[in-house]
């Protein structure tokens, strides 16, 4: 584990969060397995909120707080906690997957190790979670995302899906 949730690291995020100046940020769930995973969690939100604060690193950009903070809840360990919102991803989903392989390396165990989830099995895992949050809103994949606070609407009647 390299990362730490401090200011050296924080105030790169900072700059490019002033710079971008993104109104919606998504970041890894808190509750993760990997330490790295859940120091990116941390570093993101506390990021977000010195970001806002004009008199904090006056030189890495004006001041900028994102209107909202998004985790994903795939996967992680957080898979089972139950979404704010899924999005539907089956047009992107070969996308996903493609773009998962690319880090396969990253599962290959050390000489005379083993790995807790081969990455096969970490790629069936991913679909299956897919599909899984996909049924939630009638769709083939889907993807869950929480927020920490309610999320608002502008009218109940655009809400999709159905209850019963």
């Amino acid at each position: 584990s390299a990362l730490e949730v401090g200011v050296e690291h924080r105030d790169v995020v900072v700059a490019a969060l002033r710079r971008l100046r993104p109104a919606v940020v998504i970041t890894q769930h808190w509750e993760q397995r990997h330490p790295d995973h859940t120091a990116a969690s941390r570093l993101v939100y506390d990021a977000c909120f010195m970001a806002g604060l004009r008199n904090y690193r006056p030189d890495l950009g004006d001041a900028f707080r994102p209107r909202k903070i998004v985790y994903a809840t795939s996967m992680t360990e957080a898979a089972e906690v139950p979404p704010t919102f899924v999005v539907d991803i089956t047009a992107t989903f070969d996308v996903k997957m493609k773009a998962i392989r690319a880090f396969a390396s990253q599962f290959e165990p050390a000489p005379g190790e083993t790995v807790a989830l081969p990455f096969d099995r970490f790629q069936d895992a991913v679909e299956l979670m897919a599909r899984r949050q996909g049924q939630r809103i009638a769709v083939t994949y889907g993807e869950g995302f929480v927020t920490r606070e309610p999320v608002a609407i502008d009218d109940v009647m655009s809400l999709r899906g159905r209850s019963i």
